[in-house]
């Protein structure tokens, strides 16, 4: 194969941008993030309703 035939080749594929190489770890991390809020709510809520006495 010829040079010219491997840089043809190189220019022609699809280089994926940065969130396509990544878009598995952000969708991870978002929903590691929606995953701890509703954790942090659920206990909110729990702590004002039960009212649980302080040690």
């Amino acid at each position: 194969m010829t040079r010219m035939g491997m840089k043809n080749e190189q220019e022609n594929e699809v280089k994926p941008d940065f969130l396509e190489k990544r878009g598995f770890t952000w969708g991870a991390l978002v929903v590691l993030l929606v995953l701890t809020l509703i954790a942090a709510l659920v206990l909110a809520y729990l702590i004002t309703l039960r009212n649980f006495p302080a040690h």
